[in-house]
Parts: structure tokens; C-alpha cells; sequence
């Protein structure tokens, strides 16, 4: 056969240009015959080598993920020669499919053909010779430890970009010189120091080769050495845990560590001076490259630890950088408390755990009172503090006492029990509280208790406000809770329709392109809680399938508690007035404008609430208009409305709720009064049906029911009553607030309200600026007090609480006595210039003396001292229970002008315009000085002017200190 193959390829060279048959003939035949046949064989162990580096692969980064190793040089070797050969072999099949042939390509050709099957032969037995390493290497240890620089730490974003980033840039400077050895970082309690070293330490193993190790301590207050050699000698492998001797560990942790260059130290909260030599650490030298990083509230720490120069302070926030990070903890703030909050903000001395745990603790609260009471509480803190440490104590004191029961503050103490950074476990924590007696130790209510501690603390982690997508839930059927509230998606998550044992959705606050999809609710039966309110979609469901979303709901059988709201009075009556509604334990309603949360302006939790906007009666055919266990109810928008007796039907549409306590009307923009009782015989028989007394089958005791009213923003209202209400109207009212009503007169006409009013315990008045009295006089009335000699008087025998805040024309609150046993506090906030003297406050004894009630009456010290008093009833009488309501303190500690010098207790404010309202509006009258600038009247004069103050008197702020110069106006100081 090779003799055939010869003679023909003798012959057939003649023919061939390039002379491809020639020399080794027989060596050559075999390449040109099997080409083929050998590429099949090389794409077949291929395929082998590349599963191979697939497991390889594979278990690599197992091991990296879960014990952080990295593969072994021989490893990367192999990976290294699998990639070349790969290569090779792709190059090899292009070549194989273009080849070229030859005799005018009637033939292979054979040179070609030849160099190619050599070539393919060689790469088969590559490709079986890694295989047998591979898998050799696939049995045993594919990785090796690596050695650990230090180890990255959870460190958020710095909170102030500016204050924060320059004193983080200085430490970097220090870290990276050849100079500085031991770098000392102090500040206040709170400031963020551990969080700037976090950072710092993720920083260097980002970017700097400077340090080979970076060993972290975390030091209590109450840790000693032996602690200290403990925790840095596990950094190292090094139990010294058995050592007793103090220098038997000193030398055996100072031989551990000699023997490694280039550590950074960081010491973190140091309370005291540790010796560097007594711990067992080297000296940090320019020969071993080690430094130390060290962060303290006492900057003689940093003395005392030898960092010279290399020291760097911590500053607070600026204002800016406090109120965004305030803003950004405390959620979302309704427009009324905006300037309180501000305030609130400030109190918090720019520190930054003071600011979140303060947002955190009015989170959700839009209460305007609520904001008030925090305000003063913590300017009372600022007033008893004297180290600058107890500003953050006050403030998590803050916290604390706004934790709703005394249940959960016992709760909270108990975690006081455990040593700093320990791991609290929530079974061993309801043993405590088992203990304590706080809950009974039955077995199902025990793990039901530490299931709930559980699910508390998890809610502690912020809302996922940037979370954009969530992937299908098609394969979670077992979910029970969903809650997306307050996060950043934009459209719903696929598969949420096989969720049928989902007990809770929660889409609170969430902005959707589209509407919620028809059919979706009614697949998810099994829900329990279902919360769609405030969701920022332009419709919630389409208009005109009202019904069909009623219908959904109707379709939950289990449904207890709904928040969400309808496009109108009719889809509403839908739900609501249908047979098949069997009613709800809690839910917000709201009909008609935008769902918008009532519950702080109510004094409640957002329960068993329907909100109307606008007027729609006609709509409303099924007179079960508000389910039976309403508890409040609020009108909104009601722009024909003169009083609430226009609502003919109100009656009807409430006439089974028997619970009814809250009422708020807000922005009915013609409303005059909230209730007219007429003098005509015609109107008072109605009047009497509608107050309930009469005997009509349609009559309710909703008015008698009433705890508390509040009106907002109603510019034409003039008074609460026109004329005399008939008992019992509003027998149980207790809290009456107004806020906003700027053509208010008065808010009870007469003083025969007061016989009516024998429950109120509360009443707020803020922002009206025509408001004159608080209570008024009738013709008759006022005849009469000017033709008796004595008072005459008004009686609330359970009022507790009088609140006015900027009513600039208010001159009265009554003009006689006003009787009462439970009185404990009046409270002048803001503008009231007007209001010129005060009632005599008595008890039902009537003597001179005021109620024994009475804990205070709080306002600034220029309104005190320009009230005018009876000689009957003299100012002595009252000054015991007179508190100065102080402007905006500040409580820096540097001063405000030069920014480098302490204070030393000098501080300062305005006279004229201390009152908080007009310093959150005109800027920061009030300022912090260093005795240096305080004496320079250039200086001091440049300062109060850059501060929009010119002309006023500055005062030294009570129990501040002593002025070293007499107080002066600006006008003197630029005349010096």
C-alpha cells in the first residue's frame, strides 16, 4: 500500500506547484489521512478538560467565599496552562475549517493537511496530561490560607461629607507620613469617632501596602491590660487566656509581635493610658513601621500616650449636616412641625448619635404638641447639663422615656445587665423577663415571645429605601409576611399572585407607574393585614372599577386590618355598605383626595378612621356609611360647608356607630362655626333631633360621644359655638385643638359654654391671627361685669392644659376667675405680646391661692414682666410657678466666631427675639463667644451683624456664668 501511496504521489508531484508530497512520505501519510479523525478526538478531551476546570473553578470559589482562601500556586499553574491550551485548541478548529487544497482544489493539501495533524497531535497529549493533573489536584486541597492583612468592617457612610471627611483626611495624612508613630483621634461621646476608624481601616486595605497587619482592639471603660494582652495576642495566634504572670504575657505577646513589621494598632475608645511597653507592644519606629491609631473622649489620653503633633479632634456637625442627617433618620415631616423639628435638631449639638436616636424616637410622630413637649424636655436637659459628655445621655434618656410602656422600658433595662458588645440572645433575654416576672413562663406564650423579640429587633435595621427591585416571588408560597413599605420600587414584584398564605402586605408609601392589577387582592385570601395607603400611584385601582376592587376586598374573609383608600363616596359605599362586609378590628379609610395619615393630629394610633375629602353626599345611598366601630372620623375639602349642621345626612350615615370619640376638620374653607345652635323654634326642633335628644328613630348620641375635636386651616371660622349648645352636646369632649384659623375671633362664645364643657381637660390654640379671647362675652354678659364689683366666674372642672403659641392679637383668656382643681399648666409660646393679664386661677375653694394642681406657667421672661395684675389677685401669687421658656441655646463648645478657642461658659443671646419661633425664622440670635473675641469690639460688633442682629441687646444667658464686660448693644460696640 505505502508503495501505491509512493508511485502516486511521485506522479502527482509533477502536477503540484508547491511540491507538497516530497521527503518522509510515510511519516507524512498518516497526518493527511487521520486529520479528521484526530480533531474529533481533540474537541472530545476538550470538552473533558473544560468540565474539569469547571469543578476546579467551582470548589475555588466555595473555599474563597466560605473560609476566604486563595488557590495554591500549583492551582493557578494549571489554570494558567488550561486557558493557553483552550486557546490553542479554538485556534486549531478555525484552522481546520478553512484549509486550503491543492491541484486547483481537487485535492487536500497535503503539506498543510500535514503540519495540522502534527499539530493536533501534540495538543491531544497536553490536553490528556492536564487532565491527569487535574484530577489529581480535584482530590486534594485546592487553596491555601492567605495571610490576612486585617479584616474589613461594616462601616456606613461618614455623616457630615464636610466636617467629618476633613478630620478623616488628617488622620489618613498622619497614617501614611514617615513621621507620626502614635496617632490620637478624640471627640465627645457619640461623635463618630469608631466610625471614622471603621473607615479608615477599610480605607487601608483598599488602598495602602503601607501595613502588613492591622490588629483592632476594642477597649471598655472597664477593661484592664490583661483584657488588652488578651484580645491582641488572638490577633496573632497567641492565647495568653492561662497566663497569669503580667510579665511572663507582656514578654511572650512583645516577642509575638517583634517578630512581625509593619502593624497598625487601632486602640478603640480608650478611657485611660495604656504604656505601649506594659501591654507588650513594640515601640512604633521608623525600623519596624508600626503605628498606632487610637480613638478617646479625653484628649489627655492622647497626650499621655505619646502622640505629640499627631492629634486630631473630632468636630460636630454643622447645622446643615445635622438637620440632612435628622431628616434622613427621622423619615418623613408634615409641614406644621417642620420649624419645631428644626429645633428639636439643634438640641442635638450636631453629635450624631444623639441626632438618630432623637429622629428615631419622634419617627412617625406629626403631633405638633408631641414636637413642643420633646423641645422643652430636652432644652430642660441642656439647662442641668454641666460635662459636655451628658448631652448624649440626655439624649438616649430622651429615647427611653418615650418608650410607650413601662413593660417595654424594664425590657430595655434588662439588655443594661449584659457588659459592653456582648451578643444578646432573645431566649436568654425572656428568661430574664420570665424571671422578672415582667411575662408568665408558659411554654407556647414563651416561644411565641421569642419568636416576636425576634422579628422586633430585626425591624430595627432602616427601611430599604433605595431597594428598586425585587426578584419573583413566584416559589415563596409559604410567605406570610410582605412588607415593602417605604422602599424605592416602582412596580410590584412578579409572582406575588401564588402567595395564597400571605397574612400581611404592606405597601405603605411605595410609588407605582401603574395601577394595582384587578384580581390580584382576591388571589391572596388568606390576607390579614392589608395596608395600601399613601401609595404614590395616580390611581390605586382604575376609574370605574370601583366595584370590582370592593368586591375584591369583599373576597377576604380574613381581613382584619385595611388601610387604603377610594376614589369616591360610591366605590367606598360599595365596600362598606355591602351585606357582605363583615366589618374590620382597624382601618384608615380614605375617600376621595389623597389618603393623608390623621393619626397624631387625632392623639391615637391611626385606628378605625375614615377620612372624607370633599362632599359627595348624593353618592352615599346605603346609610351604613361608617362601619360600626368607627372611632374618628375627618372631613376634609368641604368647601360648601358653613357648619357641620349643613350635613343633613350626618346623622343617617353615622347613626349605628356607637364608638365615635375624634372629629377633625381641616381646610373647609367657609366653614364659620362648627355648630350654630339657633334662638327660632322651627331650627331647635331639628337642632334637637340632630344633638340627639329628641325622640326621631334617627337620632344619635355621636355629639355626647365626642372626646376631641380638631380644626385646621379654616380661614373664615369665627368660633367653635354660634349660640348655646343643648345638652348633652359635647358632654364628653376633652381635647379642643384649632390651629391655623386665622379669622377666629373667639373660641367659645360665651361663658355659659363652660357649664356645658365640664369634661375638657385639653385645649390648643396656635397660629390664629385674630384670635382676641379665648372665651368671649355676650351682650348680657358684659353688662353684667360692669355693673358687679366681683369677678365673675367660669368653671372647667377637669381642665389640665392651656396652650396658646403665636396669637399675636390675643388680649384675653378670660376676663373673671376661672375655677378649676385640675389645672397644671399654661403655657404662652411664640407671639402673644397682647396678652396683658391672666385670669385668676382658683380652686373650687375660690381663695386666693391657685389650684393645688398647678405645676406651671411657662412663657418668656418679657411677656412675664409686662403682664398687668389686680390688686385683688397680685403677681406674687403666681411668680412660684412661672418658667422662663428660653430661646435658641446653643450648646457648641468653641467659639462661634474665631471656630478655634473654647467658650469658658460665655454665652450669649438676644433679648428681643428669644422667643423660638422668630429665631428659627430670622436666624441664630444667639451666639457662643471666646473671651478674646468677646473683647474685641471689632469682632464682636463684625459677628452679631453677619448674624442679622444689629441694634438688639445682647444679654448673658441664665446660670451661663459671669460676662467679663458689661453688656452692650451693637450700636455701642461699632461706636468702640
Amino acid at each position: 500500500m505505502a508503495e501505491i501511496i509512493a508511485a502516486i504521489g511521485t506522479l502527482l508531484s509533477c502536477f503540484c506547484q508547491q511540491n507538497c508530497l516530497n521527503t518522509q512520505i510515510f511519516v507524512r501519510c498518516k497526518h493527511m489521512i487521520n486529520t479528521k479523525k484526530e480533531i474529533k478526538k481533540l474537541i472530545i478531551v476538550k470538552t473533558e478538560l473544560i468540565a474539569l476546570k469547571d469543578d476546579v473553578n467551582g470548589k475555588l470559589h466555595t473555599t474563597r467565599i466560605d473560609r476566604g482562601e486563595v488557590p495554591t500556586h500549583v492551582v493557578e499553574s494549571w489554570l494558567k496552562n488550561v486557558q493557553r491550551i483552550l486557546e490553542d485548541t479554538k485556534l486549531i478548529e478555525g484552522e481546520f475549517k478553512t484549509s486550503k487544497r491543492c491541484l486547483n482544489r481537487v485535492l487536500p493539501k497535503c503539506c498543510s493537511n500535514f503540519n495540522l495533524g502534527q499539530r493536533i497531535s501534540v495538543l491531544i497529549m497536553e490536553v490528556d496530561k492536564l487532565i491527569l493533573i487535574g484530577t489529581e489536584l480535584l482530590k486534594g486541597t485546592l487553596t491555601s490560607q492567605v495571610p490576612k492583612i486585617g479584616v474589613e468592617l461594616p462601616a456606613q457612610k461618614l455623616v457630615g461629607e464636610t466636617t467629618a471627611q476633613k478630620s478623616l483626611e488628617k488622620v489618613w495624612e498622619l497614617l501614611m507620613d514617615g513621621e507620626s508613630r502614635v496617632v490620637g483621634v478624640h471627640g465627645m461621646g457619640g461623635i463618630g469617632k469608631t466610625k471614622m476608624a471603621m473607615v479608615m481601616n477599610n480605607r487601608i486595605l483598599e488602598k495602602s501596602n503601607q501595613f502588613d497587619k492591622i490588629i483592632w482592639v476594642t477597649l471598655s471603660k472597664a477593661k484592664d491590660i490583661h483584657g488588652l494582652q488578651i484580645d491582641i495576642g488572638k490577633k496573632v495566634d497567641l492565647d495568653l487566656s492561662n497566663e497569669q504572670d503580667e510579665i511572663e504575657r507582656m514578654g511572650k505577646l512583645h516577642e509575638a509581635l517583634k517578630r512581625r513589621k509593619r502593624i497598625l494598632f487601632i486602640l478603640d475608645d480608650m478611657w485611660q493610658e495604656f504604656p505601649l511597653d506594659k501591654i507588650g507592644i513594640p515601640e512604633p519606629t521608623t525600623d519596624n513601621g508600626c503605628k498606632v491609631l487610637l480613638t478617646t473622649r479625653k484628649k489627655e489620653v492622647c497626650n499621655k500616650m505619646g502622640c505629640r503633633a499627631a492629634i486630631v479632634k473630632v468636630e460636630t456637625l454643622t447645622e446643615e449636616e445635622a438637620w440632612e442627617l435628622f431628616l434622613d433618620k427621622v423619615d418623613e415631616l408634615t409641614p406644621e412641625v417642620m420649624s419645631t423639628a428644626k429645633l428639636v435638631a439643634k438640641e442635638c449639638s450636631g453629635l450624631p448619635l444623639a441626632i438618630i436616636t432623637v429622629a428615631a424616637a419622634m419617627r412617625g410622630n406629626g403631633d405638633l404638641w408631641d414636637w413642643t413637649v420633646a423641645l422643652n424636655d430636652l432644652r430642660n436637659f441642656s439647662n442641668r447639663i454641666i460635662d459636655s459628655e451628658d448631652i448624649v445621655f440626655e439624649r438616649l434618656k430622651f429615647s427611653y422615656d418615650r418608650l410607650p410602656n413601662e413593660i417595654l422600658k424594664k425590657s430595655f433595662l434588662c439588655c443594661a445587665l449584659y457588659p459592653e458588645d456582648y451578643e444578646i440572645l432573645a431566649r436568654e433575654l425572656v428568661d430574664f423577663w420570665i424571671m422578672d416576672g415582667m411575662v408568665e413562663g408558659r411554654s407556647r406564650q414563651d416561644e411565641l415571645l421569642v419568636s416576636h423579640v425576634s422579628i422586633s429587633w430585626s425591624k430595627l435595621v432602616p427601611y430599604c429605601k433605595k431597594l428598586k427591585k425585587v426578584p419573583s416571588l413566584a416559589k415563596l408560597v409559604r410567605l406570610r409576611r410582605l412588607e415593602l413599605n417605604n422602599t424605592a420600587i416602582e412596580e410590584l414584584p412578579e409572582g406575588m399572585e401564588m402567595l395564597g398564605k400571605l397574612n400581611c402586605l404592606n405597601l405603605h408609601l411605595v410609588s407605582l407607574r401603574e395601577t394595582i392589577p384587578l384580581g390580584l387582592i382576591s388571589k391572596l385570601s388568606a390576607l390579614q393585614e392589608l395596608y395600601l395607603g399613601a401609595i404614590k400611584v395616580d390611581k390605586l385601582y382604575d376609574v370605574g372599577s370601583g366595584e370590582c376592587f370592593a368586591n375584591e376586598l369583599l373576597s377576604l374573609k380574613e381581613l382584619e386590618n385595611l388601610n387604603t383608600s377610594f376614589h369616591c363616596l360610591s366605590d367606598y359605599a360599595s365596600y362598606v355598605g355591602s351585606s357582605k362586609f363583615n366589618g374590620l378590628k382597624c382601618f384608615y379609610l380614605a375617600v376621595g383626595g389623597q389618603y393623608n395619615y390623621l393619626t397624631s393630629h387625632l392623639g391615637v394610633p391611626p385606628r378605625a378612621t375614615v377620612q372624607l375629602s370633599y362632599s359627595d353626599e348624593g353618592s352615599a345611598q346605603n346609610a351604613h356609611f361608617f362601619p360600626q366601630n368607627t372611632k374618628r372620623v375627618a372631613i376634609n375639602e368641604f368647601n360648601d360647608l358653613t357648619r357641620l349642621n349643613e350635613l343633613t345626612r350626618l346623622n343617617e350615615l353615622i347613626k349605628d356607630v356607637r364608638e365615635l370619640v375624634a372629629f377633625r376638620i381641616d381646610q373647609c374653607n367657609k366653614i364659620e362655626c362648627i355648630w350654630w345652635w339657633s334662638s327660632s323654634e322651627d331650627e331647635k326642633e331639628e337642632e334637637l333631633s340632630l344633638s340627639g335628644t329628641g325622640t326621631g328613630t334617627s337620632s344619635t348620641c355621636w355629639l355626647q360621644c365626642l372626646e376631641r375635636i380638631d380644626i385646621y386651616d379654616c380661614p373664615k371660622l369665627y368660633t367653635f359655638f354660634k349660640g348655646i349648645p343643648i345638652p348633652p352636646s359635647f358632654f364628653c369632649l376633652k381635647e379642643l385643638g384649632i390651629y391655623g384659623c386665622h379669622n377666629l375671633k373667639n373660641v367659645l362664645s360665651s361663658s355659659r359654654l363652660s357649664q356645658l364643657l365640664q369634661n375638657l381637660e385639653k385645649i390648643w390654640v396656635n397660629g390664629c391671627d385674630e384670635l382676641e379671647e379665648l372665651i368671649g362675652e355676650e351682650e348680657e354678659e358684659e353688662e353684667n361685669r360692669r355693673n358687679v364689683e366681683t369677678p365673675i366666674a367660669v368653671q372647667f372642672p377637669k381642665i389640665k392644659n392651656l396652650v396658646f403659641r403665636n396669637l399675636p392679637k390675643l388680649k384675653s383668656i378670660w376676663r373673671g376667675v376661672m375655677i378649676s382643681d385640675s389645672l397644671e399648666e399654661v403655657w404662652v409660646h411664640g407671639n402673644c405680646s397682647e396678652l396683658k393679664k391672666l385670669p385668676q386661677f382658683k380652686g373650687e375653694d375660690q381663695s386666693i391661692q391657685p389650684p393645688a394642681s398647678l405645676k406651671n406657667i411657662k412663657g418668656s421672661r418679657k411677656w412675664w414682666d409686662s403682664l398687668e395684675w389686680d390688686p385683688a389677685y397680685p403677681q406674687n401669687i403666681l411668680q412660684p410657678f412661672f418658667i422662663e421658656l428660653q430661646g435658641n441655646i446653643h450648646t457648641v463648645t468653641g467659639c462661634d466666631n474665631c471656630k478655634m478657642r473654647p467658650i469658658v461658659g460665655k454665652r450669649y443671646k438676644c433679648k428681643e427675639c428669644h422667643e423660638e419661633r422668630v429665631v428659627v425664622t430670622e436666624g441664630l440670635i444667639g451666639f457662643d463667644l471666646c473671651e478674646e473675641c468677646y473683647n474685641t469690639p471689632s469682632k464682636h460688633s463684625d459677628f452679631v451683624n453677619q448674624h442679622n442682629t444689629k441694634g438688639h441687646t445682647f444679654e448673658l444667658i441664665a446660670n451661663r456664668g459671669d460676662s467679663p464686660v458689661p453688656v452692650h448693644t451693637v450700636e455701642e460696640q461699632n461706636s468702640a
